[in-house]
């Protein structure tokens, strides 16, 4: 990244860094991709008693988000490959989730080969899903919010609030990086790659492969919890999705439209001024 781009990035979108409660023993890592039952797994661990479990949807309603924090650290995972400072340590997650005592979903996901090592006492979740199923949930989802005429608003939209900035960076990263450049072609495989790669990193008894239709029991035989009386937490459908991620994001989604309307019409005012003197000036060469 050149310097004068990164001097412009952090005059015009740098937010304050985030700043979690008091840390907390990360107990439980779920690192299977979104669209596995990420949510509902999230609503469970809550259920068995888990204080706070850092989920995608977690960063979007921090204030400030933290996808900012996340991005410095997918530029260092990914980017900064020769940088000395390449490392990302337990102190670094801490620095964003050491409120957390489980994560699941993006961005976590993108790191957890680094997540596994920095927490070595925490036992690890790959939460999986039939691979139609998850790759048609995939593009009914995150896939649709890239492409066409969305995907160009929302493009436009990060220009004009520094908080939609770093989510479109992260998305970036999240689905151009994690998914090795076009997810449409790669998402199957480099699910499986994933998926093996977490499992190949955890010691059999730290490691539970677990899919919703699982339920209770398998997860809270693993986690040394007792099976709860209600029914396990429905998941986030596509239409769900779509009204969260709109909740979420609307006051944000104004604001981008605003400073975006603000500026075309100065910049129009600007134009229109502009050829009004070029005008005035005309007769003098003449």
């Amino acid at each position: 990244m050149s310097i004068i781009f990164s001097w412009l990035e952090k005059l015009l979108y740098d937010l304050p860094a985030p700043k979690p409660g008091p840390n907390k023993s990360m107990q439980v890592l779920c690192l299977g991709p979104g669209r596995s039952g990420t949510e509902s797994l999230r609503n469970a661990l809550l259920i068995l008693g888990y204080d706070a479990v850092f989920h995608g949807y977690e960063g979007m309603t921090r204030v400030p988000m933290t996808h900012q924090a996340w991005v410095k650290l997918m530029r260092r995972k990914f980017d900064d490959t020769s940088s000395p400072d390449h490392t990302i340590t337990r102190a670094d997650f801490e620095a964003i989730i050491g409120d957390c005592e489980a994560v699941t979903d993006m961005p976590c996901v993108n790191f957890a080969r680094e997540l596994v090592e920095a927490f070595p006492e925490a036992k690890v979740i790959v939460n999986t899903r039939e691979l139609d199923a998850w790759y048609a949930s995939y593009q009914s989802t995150f896939e649709r919010y890239r492409g066409g005429w969305s995907g160009f608003h929302n493009w436009a939209r990060s220009w004009f609030c520094a908080e939609l900035y770093w989510l479109q960076r992260s998305g970036e990263y999240n689905f151009e990086r994690f998914w090795n450049g076009d997810s449409r072609a790669t998402a199957k495989w480099r699910y499986r790659e994933h998926v093996a790669m977490v499992k190949g990193s955890v010691p059999p008894d730290q490691l539970l492969e677990w899919k919703v239709q699982d339920g209770w029991e398998p997860l809270c035989e693993f986690l040394g919890k007792g099976v709860p009386k209600e029914d396990f937490p429905s998941g986030n459908n596509p239409k769900g999705f779509d009204m969260r991620v709109g909740k979420l994001l609307g006051g944000r989604l104004r604001r981008a439209d605003r400073n975006m309307l603000i500026t075309a019409i100065s910049a129009a005012a600007l134009l229109f001024a502009g050829v009004r003197v070029a005008r005035w000036f005309e007769p003098i060469h003449a």
